[in-house]
């Protein structure tokens, strides 16, 4: 991150819960901006929505006629509807609204598309904040990638020049654009700079699982950064894209990111033997995941 983009940087002071409705929460945050003052910030939270297109064996489209109060229109719609829980099946979701809406009943479901309105939200922790990555954090996340400790246990090698990194960066945001959940970048907040990396390696929505991966400047390790920032993360996988497994892996000869899995709440689950080729060399891996019941169990 540049110094002029710091000095941009709204800090978060307190998040409020104002108001909890059938369909939506609102919180407000309040947020010093770089001047020195505070300002107000509302936001909305939502559970989430599914849609349907109902086509018939002669391809016509089923569409509903709905009235919409806000502004005051007769619409033509797509059958459509809240989740009813967070952690409802999106899929349960559009079969009930279709047969509440239309009375029809699906012999087959094909899945259109995936809709998150930012691919990557901003999640704060208590001294983090994990953000979607920009091309101004070229300067602070080369600074640790160029390190070959701190590459040595990933499997991208050591940046040589700040070129690779800002390509890293590109490939990230072509990501996001794709609307594809996948890199946070972690902001230290004591100073506001990008200490390191954290995120989706995949993600299979048809098996509501994904893999999670990170990378920290080798001047924050040993203070418990990535275990809050691998938490968060979690949180994010089941809460919001809703998951139900989350794996990751460590090679067998870096047990310290296994602790780091472990006081997350992930599970050990076994040895991968000789499971990448790194460095030069055959590695084995350890195994870890965690699943959406293990996680509710951990916060009673």
């Amino acid at each position: 991150m540049l110094s002029d983009d710091r000095q941009m940087i709204e800090t978060p002071i307190s998040d409020e819960t104002v108001f909890r409705g059938a369909l939506i929460d609102v919180s407000h945050m309040q947020v010093r901006l770089p001047n020195g003052r505070t300002a107000l910030r509302e936001i909305v939270h939502h559970k989430g929505a599914a849609a349907i297109v109902p086509v018939d064996d002669e391809e016509y489209v089923y569409l509903v006629r709905q009235h919409r109060v806000v502004n005051d229109m007769l619409t033509w719609e797509i059958p459509a509807g809240k989740l009813d829980t967070a952690d409802e099946d999106p899929l349960h979701c559009a079969v009930r609204e279709l047969r509440e809406e239309t009375g029809l009943k699906a012999e087959h479901m094909e899945k259109l598309s995936h809709i998150v309105t930012t691919s990557l939200p901003t999640l704060r922790t208590k001294r983090l904040t994990l953000r979607p990555v920009r091309m101004s954090d070229a300067a602070d996340l080369y600074e640790y990638s160029k390190d070959p400790e701190v590459a040595r246990h990933v499997l991208w090698d050591a940046h040589t020049s700040i070129h690779q990194t800002r390509s890293y960066l590109r490939f990230l945001i072509r990501q996001y654009r794709a609307g594809q959940p996948s890199t946070f970048v972690i902001v230290w907040n004591e100073n506001r700079k990008a200490i390191g990396t954290i995120g989706f390696m995949w993600v299979q929505q048809e098996n509501r699982s994904a893999e999670v991966g990170y990378s920290l400047s080798r001047a924050y390790w040993n203070r418990g950064i990535m275990t809050e920032a691998l938490q968060a993360v979690l949180q994010f996988g089941f809460d919001t894209l809703n998951l139900n497994r989350i794996e990751a892996q460590h090679e067998s000869d870096n047990p310290a990111s296994g602790r780091v899995m472990e006081k997350a709440g992930m599970r050990h689950e076994g040895r991968l033997r000789q499971r990448v080729y790194n460095k030069g060399r055959y590695a084995d891996v350890e195994l870890y995941a965690i699943l959406r019941q293990d996680l509710r169990f951990s916060a009673r």
